[in-house]
C-alpha cells in the first residue's frame, strides 16, 4: 500500500510538471503572437512612410495663410506631419502665380505651425492666399560680380523702367542700362551708384535741362535735353557723375549755326571749324540755308579817272546807277556813272565852296547835298540827265546854315531833308526842313530835342520813315525821334550810351538795326543797336570791332552784311549778321588789297546789286569791290580764337 501511494504521488507530480510545461508553452505561443501583431503594425507604418517619401508628399504641403511677400520670418499655417525640419531650405509660391514666392530656410515647425526665414522674394508687396510649399535645395553660388577677360559675343543690355520725378531720379534702381526719362524736371545729381565705373544710358522721352551740381559735371555747366536725345552717365566715383549728351536731331540743345569755342578736338561732320572754308552746300543743306551761298569780294579795275585828291564820304543813288564822292582836292565832289558794269566818271561838277565832309542823294536822285567846312556850309546840285548843276536852293534851308555842317540826309520816302551842323554860341545845331519843287521849309516842332547836342555829328532816318537818329559830340551821344507828320517826338530810347561821339549812322534796309561808326582812339569803333518799337537795346561789341575812328558804316541791301571803314588796319571790315550776331568776314577783302586803302574815310553799299565802294586817305581814293556768289558752296566763318589753346566751330 505504501509503494502504491508512492506511485501515485509521482503520477501526480509528473502531471502537475506537464500542466507546467503546457502553461508555459501556451504563455509563450501568446507573446510570440503579441509580437508578430507588433512587426506587422511596424511594417504597414513603415510602408506607409516609405510610400508618403516615395510620392514626396511629406516634402510638400498647402497653405491659406494670407502674408504680404516680403523678407523675414513668415508665419504659415499648413497640414501636420511633414518632413519640415529646422533649418533647411523651403519655398513658398502661389498657386496662382509662380513669379510671387518667398523663399527661406525653416525656422521652426510643430503641429501644423510653420515658421519661414524668408531671404529672397518674388513680387515683393503683394498679398498672397493660396500658397505651396515644398521643400528645396540650397541656392546656388552668388553670381560672379565682375567680367574678366575678353567678350566673345554680344552683351545684351536691358531697359529699364522709368524712376520717379526728381532733380535727382534713381536711375540705378531702373533695373535696366537704358534708362527712359518721362519727367521735365531738372536734374542736377543722382542717387549714390553702386560702384565706380557704373554707366546707365538715360533717353530723354520729354525735354528737361541739366546743371551741374556738387556730384554732376557737365562741358559748360549745363544742358538742355531734347526728346530723343541720350545722355551717358558714368559714375567716376559713387557720388560723383560725369555726362555726355549725344543729340538726334540737329535742332536739339546745340542746334545748327551755334558756334562753340572749345580746347577739345571736334573733327566730326556735327562740328566745322571755324576758319572760313568752304564746303558743298549739298553735304550742309541746313547750315547753306542759314548762312547762304558762298560770298568773295573781288576788287574791281580802278575807273579809268580817279578822284584828285584824299576820298571823304560816299553816296550811292537809290537805284545804284550814280557813285558820289567826296574829296579835299577842288573841286571837291566827283560823279561815277555805272554803265555796263563799269564806273565811269562824269564831267566835273561845278566847285564845291570848301572841304566837304558828308553827301547825300535824294531818294529821286535829283539832289546831290554836300555838307562843308567852309561858308556857305551847304551845297546842293540838281541832276538833268547826267549832269549835276549848281541849286540856288530857295525857302528858309539857308538859315539853318550858321557853321560848319557836319551831316546830310534825306529821308527814304523823300520828304525831309536834315542838316546837322556844330554851331558856336548857338544851341540848335539839328534843322529838319520838308522839301517840294526845290523849296525846303524848316519843321518848327523839333522841340527841346535839338538842344541834346554839342553839336550833331552825324544823323540818320529809319527805312520805315518812323525814325530819326542822331549822334553828337557830347554826352549823350545818341538820340532818336519818332515821326508822326510833321511832328518829331523825342521818345525812342537807347538802353545804353557809346561813350564816344558817333562819326555816322545808318540802317539796316528792315530798320531793325542800327549802325554807328565811333570816334574811337583806343576802343572799339562801332556800336551795333537792335531796334523794336521806340527801344533800341545795344548789341554786345562784335567779335573783331575796329580798333579805331569807325569813320564810316553801310549794311547791304538785304540786311545780312555790315562794312565799316575805319582809321586802323585793314581800314575796312564786312560782317556777316547771323540773328542778332555780327561775325567777321575772312574774306572780305584780302589783306594785300585792303592795307592800300590806308585810312579808310568812308564805305558804302549799292543800294542794288552787290558793290561795296569805299574811299580813303591815299591812293587810289577809291576803290569799289564786288561780290560773287557762289551757290554751290556754303562757306563757315572764320573765327579766331584769342587763345591758341581753344578754337571755334559751327554745328551744321
Amino acid at each position: 500500500m505504501n509503494a502504491k501511494q508512492v506511485q501515485a504521488n509521482t503520477s501526480a507530480a509528473s502531471a502537475a510538471a506537464s500542466v507546467d510545461a503546457a502553461t508555459a508553452q501556451v504563455a509563450a505561443a501568446q507573446a510570440a503572437r503579441d509580437a508578430a501583431v507588433v512587426a506587422r503594425i511596424a511594417a504597414q507604418a513603415a510602408a506607409s512612410d516609405a510610400q508618403q517619401a516615395a510620392t514626396g508628399t511629406v516634402l510638400i504641403g498647402t497653405s491659406t495663410t494670407s502674408l504680404v511677400i516680403g523678407t523675414g520670418n513668415k508665419t504659415l499655417t499648413t497640414q501636420s506631419g511633414k518632413q519640415y525640419a529646422a533649418n533647411i531650405f523651403i519655398t513658398a509660391v502661389s498657386a496662382s502665380d509662380p513669379t510671387r514666392f518667398m523663399s527661406g530656410t525653416v525656422v521652426s515647425y510643430s503641429g501644423t505651425t510653420l515658421v519661414i526665414a524668408v531671404t529672397a522674394v518674388g513680387g515683393s508687396g503683394a498679398t498672397v492666399a493660396n500658397w505651396n510649399i515644398s521643400v528645396t535645395g540650397a541656392p546656388g553660388a552668388a553670381a560672379i560680380a565682375t567680367l574678366a577677360g575678353n567678350a566673345t559675343g554680344a552683351i545684351n543690355l536691358l531697359n529699364g523702367t522709368a524712376p520717379a520725378a526728381s532733380a535727382t531720379p534713381d536711375i540705378w534702381a531702373a533695373g535696366g542700362n537704358r534708362v527712359p526719362i518721362s519727367s521735365g524736371t531738372p536734374i542736377t545729381g543722382f542717387p549714390t551708384a553702386p560702384q565706380a565705373g557704373a554707366q546707365r544710358t538715360l533717353v530723354a522721352a520729354v525735354a528737361f535741362s541739366m546743371t551741374s551740381g556738387a556730384n554732376l559735371v557737365i562741358a559748360g555747366g549745363s544742358t538742355a535735353v531734347a526728346i530723343g536725345d541720350e545722355v551717358d552717365v558714368t559714375a567716376e566715383t559713387p557720388t560723383l557723375f560725369k555726362v555726355w549728351v549725344r543729340r538726334v536731331t540737329s535742332a536739339s540743345g546745340a542746334s545748327t549755326g551755334d558756334t562753340l569755342t572749345t580746347a577739345r578736338v571736334l573733327p566730326t561732320p556735327d562740328w566745322l571749324k571755324c576758319d572760313g572754308a568752304d564746303y558743298l552746300a549739298s553735304s550742309y543743306p541746313e547750315l547753306a540755308g542759314l548762312l547762304g551761298p558762298a560770298r568773295s569780294f573781288a576788287k574791281l579795275a580802278d575807273p579809268a579817272t580817279l578822284p584828285a585828291g584824299a576820298g571823304g564820304g560816299v553816296a550811292y543813288s537809290a537805284d545804284g546807277v550814280y557813285l558820289a564822292i567826296a574829296h579835299n582836292v577842288t573841286p571837291f565832289i566827283s560823279v561815277y556813272k555805272l554803265t555796263a558794269g563799269v564806273y565811269v566818271k562824269l564831267a566835273a561838277l561845278p566847285a564845291a565852296p570848301g572841304l566837304p565832309r558828308g553827301l547825300a542823294i535824294s531818294p529821286d536822285g535829283v539832289y546831290l547835298a554836300a555838307c562843308t567846312v567852309q561858308s556857305p556850309y551847304l551845297t546842293l546840285w540838281k541832276r538833268t540827265g547826267d549832269t549835276f548843276a549848281s541849286y540856288a536852293f530857295t525857302g528858309n534851308l539857308s538859315s539853318a546854315v550858321v557853321a560848319t555842317t557836319t551831316s546830310v540826309a534825306f529821308s527814304p520816302n523823300g520828304q525831309f531833308f536834315a542838316v546837322g551842323n556844330t554851331p558856336v554860341g548857338v544851341n540848335t545845331n539839328l534843322y529838319i526842313h520838308t522839301y517840294s519843287g526845290g523849296v525846303f521849309s524848316q519843321v518848327a516842332s523839333m522841340g527841346s530835342a535839338s538842344l541834346l547836342f554839342n553839336g550833331c555829328q552825324a544823323m540818320a532816318f529809319s527805312p520805315d520813315g518812323t525814325h530819326l537818329v542822331a549822334s553828337g559830340v557830347s554826352a549823350p551821344f545818341m538820340a532818336a525821334w519818332s515821326i508822326s507828320g510833321n511832328t518829331f517826338t523825342n521818345t525812342p530810347t537807347f538802353s545804353a550810351q557809346t561813350t564816344y561821339s558817333g562819326l555816322n549812322a545808318t540802317y539796316s534796309s528792315d530798320s531793325k538795326y542800327l549802325a554807328v561808326g565811333l570816334f574811337s582812339i583806343n576802343g572799339p569803333g562801332l556800336a551795333v543797336y537792335k531796334r523794336s518799337g521806340n527801344a533800341y537795346t545795344k548789341l554786345p561789341n562784335p567779335a573783331g570791332a575796329p580798333e579805331g575812328y569807325g569813320s564810316g558804316t553801310s549794311f547791304s541791301p538785304d540786311t545780312g552784311q555790315l562794312a565799316v571803314a575805319t582809321s586802323a588796319a585793314p581800314y575796312l571790315l564786312v560782317f556777316r549778321r547771323s540773328g542778332d550776331q555780327f561775325i567777321l568776314r575772312s574774306d572780305m577783302p584780302s589783306t594785300t588789297v585792303v592795307q592800300t586803302l590806308s585810312q579808310a574815310s568812308a564805305a558804302a553799299f549799292s543800294p542794288v546789286g552787290s558793290d561795296l565802294a569805299c574811299s580813303s586817305t591815299n591812293t587810289p581814293f577809291l576803290q569799289v569791290f564786288r561780290e560773287t556768289v557762289d551757290a554751290t558752296r556754303v562757306r563757315v566763318p572764320n573765327l579766331p580764337a584769342a587763345d591758341t589753346l581753344v578754337a571755334s566751330y559751327i554745328k551744321t
